[in-house]
């Protein structure tokens, strides 16, 4: 096929949809390509998968000509040319049914993709060629999502469904782990694919599961009694792009419906900012089959922009319209691209604190209630900067480093671990006591709340009346014992409190102890420093950190920040508020 031309693409017209058809898988793929009006479109089914390997491509043969297809795409399509029950259907897959190097067509074809998977009659999910023991996985993962089927509630129902299930030991789990961690998972696009979608099968090689035993198996992987099995034969994933999690996340938009609202948008933009996307502007634009009208309006969809004008263009539109400023939570990344302000978050970088404070459901800096959540800002169009209401409320005096991750990759580095959690644990004492040292079993409560931000999870502040500087001194007597290669000594009534402590350090890893200038304590974003400034912005939930540089009056957002007694805008001291002024941030 070598000898033959390149296909030449058409103009598409308006509201037609190419669709394709294969041929022949053999001796090579042969498909046909054909326009169809919306008044005339056939039954047609469309296909979810990852692009694969932008290395060298292979030739699929259409008409006299031929088109260049990625090795994962050519490998799904030859696959359904030997599936009788769909050979002969007409396909909509997104790499050769849009015109790919014409980037006008690109952008109104995105615009429409709602439009194609609600269409479709079907969504055909491929997960990629099998491997070794992909079969295995495949074959049984109906048989054991049954035996788990329902849940069981107490002890003795889930040791009676364990013994039903395969042993600890058997290598379907690791084939199980191994599916679930295929590409496909962590794609951000797969989202709004399966979610508009009427029906869903799963291919992987020859074998065909329906979705729903996807996401059934899935949510009993989530659940206690079977995650311990599983992670034995797994490697540690990215929380927001592992497999099982994926599901349970496409399960739960699906169940929430089209957002509407800006809020809901912008933590949808964090919930997805760890997916995988090939193209980093799509990391807003393959959202947009999941929002209505009125927010996909606010988004221009434009392949020749770069991507940190995409990144902009919808952040100025969603901080000037979303009243709780989730965006500035969500401005800290590993990496940003010089020409995006501090307050602007680089999408396509992870972030750089585990967690961002605007969820927490016990803070309210810079509010009284939610109907009072709201905050003129104002943008530059000269420099990108914003001006923002509030004042300030502290200066950081000292920060410790940051602590080491709770969780290692595996047992064997939990006494290395230990004994550096530790050494951090008694530099933060120290600081605490070098800061308070008249503060006594208040403030070592108050210290114990300040190291997991007062909250065990999102929607979980800790209740006023709960001891948890107990917990606290549990796992400090656990982290003892695996430094010296020792048995912990906790008790089993102890265990579940320091699990769930524990669980709470870990998603403030990246975070910094500080203490301020006002004699308070708190944790601060990765790169905080002394001499940064704690401010309130009116309407935001959590405290932010600025740093001015010797510019007073320009400053640039370092993150948002949890401060002990500063959380709450009816209760922060008055002596502790600065004047109210409008904050330029660069």
């Amino acid at each position: 096929m070598s000898d033959k031309a390149p296909f030449s693409y058409r103009p598409l017209p308006p509201c037609h949809t190419r669709l394709l058809k294969t041929v022949s898988p053999h001796p090579s793929l042969k498909c046909e390509l054909r326009e169809h009006a919306a008044a005339t479109l056939p039954e047609y089914m469309a296909l979810s998968y990852t692009w694969g390997s932008q290395g060298p491509t292979k030739l699929m043969q259409c008409g006299s000509q031929v088109i260049n297809v990625t090795p994962n795409i050519y490998a799904a399509l030859c696959e359904i040319s030997l599936k009788a029950e769909v050979a002969d259907k007409w396909f909509w897959v997104d790499a050769v049914c849009i015109d790919q190097q014409n980037e006008k067509e690109k952008a109104v074809e995105v615009k429409r993709m709602n439009l194609i998977y609600t269409a479709a009659w079907w969504v055909l999910v491929w997960l990629g060629p099998a491997d070794e023991d992909s079969d295995l996985a495949m074959d049984k993962l109906t048989g054991l999502t049954n035996i788990m089927t329902p849940l069981p509630i107490d002890a003795g129902d889930r040791e009676a469904v364990q013994r039903r299930l395969a042993p600890a030991d058997h290598p379907v789990w690791t084939a199980i782990v191994k599916l679930y961690n295929r590409s496909w998972f962590r794609r951000l696009w797969i989202l709004q694919e399966v979610i508009l979608a009427k029906g869903i099968f799963v291919l992987c090689g020859n074998r065909v599961l329906p979705w729903s035993t996807i996401v059934d198996f899935a949510g009993h992987a989530n659940s206690v009694v079977y995650a311990a099995v599983l992670l034995q034969h797994g490697q540690k994933t990215d929380i927001a792009t592992n497999g099982f999690l994926s599901c349970s996340l496409v399960e739960n938009l699906r169940k929430r419906g089209p957002i509407s609202n800006t809020t809901d948008f912008t933590n949808l933009l964090d919930e997805t900012r760890g997916r995988e996307a090939t193209d980093q502007r799509d990391r807003i634009y393959g959202l947009l089959g999941l929002i209505t009208d009125n927010l996909r309006n606010l988004i221009k969809v434009d392949y020749t922009w770069q991507t940190s004008d995409c990144y902009l263009h919808i952040c100025k539109a969603l901080i000037t319209r979303e009243p709780t400023l989730t965006i500035l939570s969500m401005a800290s990344s590993i990496q940003k691209a010089p020409s995006l302000p501090s307050w602007c978050p680089d999408l396509s970088s992870e972030q750089k604190e585990t967690i961002v404070y605007c969820f927490n459901t016990g803070f309210k800096a810079g509010f009284h209630d939610w109907p009072s959540r709201h905050s003129t800002i104002e943008i530059s169009s000269h420099d990108n900067s914003i001006s923002i209401p509030g004042f300030r409320v502290d200066v950081i005096k000292k920060v410790c480093r940051t602590r080491y991750t709770t969780f290692p990759e595996n047992e064997s580095q939990y006494g290395a671990l230990a004994t550096k959690n530790l050494a951090w644990d008694a530099e933060c004492l120290a600081l605490f006591h070098e800061t308070f040292p008249e503060r006594g079993n208040d403030g070592f409560e108050a210290y114990s709340r300040t190291h997991i931000a007062n909250h065990l999870n999102f929607t979980a502040p800790v209740p006023p009346t709960y001891a948890l500087q107990n917990d606290y001194r549990n796992l400090n007597r656990f982290w003892t014992a695996l430094s010296q290669g020792l048995e912990s000594k906790i008790d089993t009534a102890a265990k579940e409190g320091v699990i769930d402590y524990a669980k709470a350090m870990a998603l403030q890893e990246s975070r910094k102890f500080i203490v301020t200038e006002g004699g308070r304590m708190g944790l601060g974003p990765s790169d905080v420093r002394a001499g940064d400034v704690v401010c309130v912005f009116y309407s935001a939930a959590p405290l932010f950190v600025l740093r001015f540089e010797g510019k007073m009056t320009r400053g640039m957002l370092i993150g948002d920040a949890f401060v002990d007694g500063l959380m709450d805008l009816g209760r922060i001291p008055p002596e502790a508020r600065g004047a109210d002024e409008q904050f330029c941030v660069e």
